[in-house]
């Protein structure tokens, strides 16, 4: 139990889901020597709250939590734990700490999708979601929700109803009431699946847990499905997220253009989501572009669609992302030595993605400071970061640096 309750000794120093934790811990090897270090006050521009925190949460206090997560069925993990999912390594700020009921072991062998919706949601979206739910969980496609009222929660019924394995991540710690009455569905999931949060028991959170908490179930997915969202809902933080670590987004078109309620939708639409008219064109998005390597997706014949059955797959089977190529091995002189060095060729890129390659050539690098560097608006960079992303140029690193 020892790393575990440094890590959460961390964690709740630094409070959870903030992204200093990376960033204070980044010229330490060990978790044991960057702990030490923060309760010794020897680490550079810790602030005064988080000195405070430290010497008045003891590593006795951490174990103490971990203690009664046994004592209340929750397991948890920490960032170097073995069963810690794979896909939450890959993103710029992975949770320290997950607390969960049921098999989070289970998560890195599957393709997953994240729903979104609302907590109000209209027959039209209840209708579609059963259908295309259902349709991607016969496709053993693993849905994950926000756990929220509505839509969500909804997601989660039709994954334990087809004894499929639900998979929820909450804004709050495992053991509150939240949302008010949902511990039964809660114990189902556990049962069935997984039900996860990265807040401890007794964790005050915030209305930025919230946001918080959608990095990670799109951090968990392939892509997300919004199904119904409104112009000002705050399911579209999810494709802020999606946008930053570079997954596919999918929109059900609305039942109405001229409905506020999907206002929401017909703008990510206008923004060049997918839009998608069943769980066929999720299966041949995932399967033709992107990525390749999109575990569960490994052939379509797994799926037993016919490509007849797709307008999308109809329509863009033939293209196929770029590939980042480099040159042949060329010889340099330096220092009367010689050294051998690739030469990568951006040729296929526009002026913005190349000058961004090269200039990770030398280091890792900050978003913000690749936008300073350049001359660009942060938003402008980040969308720009995704699509290099996306097409394998460079790889987002924890701490959200970026590198190739």
């Amino acid at each position: 139990m020892k790393r575990e309750r440094l890590w959460l000794w961390v964690q709740m120093v630094f409070t959870p889901a903030s992204k200093r934790i990376w960033s204070m811990s980044a010229n330490y090897d060990d978790i044991e020597e960057f702990a030490q270090a923060v309760k010794n006050h020897e680490v550079s521009e810790i602030t005064e709250s988080e000195y405070e925190r430290a010497d008045s949460i003891s590593f006795e206090d951490a174990e103490k939590i971990l203690n009664e997560c046994s004592e209340k069925g929750i397991k948890y993990y920490s960032y170097e734990s073995e069963g810690y999912p794979v896909q939450l390594k890959e993103i710029a700020n992975p949770p320290a700490m997950m607390f969960f009921k049921g098999n989070l072991d289970f998560l890195n062998d599957k393709c997953i999708i994240t729903v979104v919706g609302t907590r109000k949601p209209s027959e039209y979206s209840l209708s579609v979601a059963d259908r295309i739910c259902g349709d991607l969980i016969d496709r053993n496609i693993i849905l994950v929700t926000g756990f929220a009222e509505g839509i969500d929660q909804y997601v989660n019924n039709v994954s334990i109803n087809k004894n499929s394995f639900p998979v929820a991540v909450c804004g709050t710690a495992l053991d509150y009431d939240y949302p008010k009455g949902s511990t039964e569905l809660k114990n189902l999931i556990a049962d069935k699946g997984v039900i996860i949060s990265e807040y401890y028991p007794g964790c005050k959170v915030t209305s930025g847990s919230f946001s918080s908490r959608n990095r990670i179930s799109v951090g968990l997915s392939k892509g997300v499905l919004f199904i119904e969202a409104a112009r000002d809902s705050h399911g579209l933080d999810n494709y802020s997220h999606a946008l930053y670590q570079g997954k596919a987004v999918f929109v059900v078109p609305p039942h109405d253009i001229y409905d506020k309620r999907y206002y929401g939708q017909r703008d990510l639409i206008r923004n060049e989501c997918q839009p998608v008219f069943g769980a066929e064109d999720i299966i041949y998005a995932l399967a033709d572009g992107k990525t390749y390597d999109i575990g569960a997706v490994k052939s379509l014949g797994e799926f037993n669609l016919p490509a007849e059955d797709s307008v999308f797959f109809k329509e863009n089977w033939d293209k196929k992302p770029a590939k980042r190529r480099k040159s042949k091995t060329q010889t340099v002189k330096a220092d009367e030595e010689t050294v051998s060095a690739v030469k990568v060729e951006y040729d296929s890129l526009d002026e913005v993605k190349a000058r961004i390659c090269r200039l990770l050539e030398n280091k890792n690098m900050l978003a913000d400071d690749i936008a300073s560097e350049i001359g660009m608006e942060i938003s402008d960079v980040l969308a720009e970061l995704t699509e290099l992303e996306m097409f394998g140029y460079i790889k987002s690193l924890p701490g959200k640096m970026f590198g190739l």
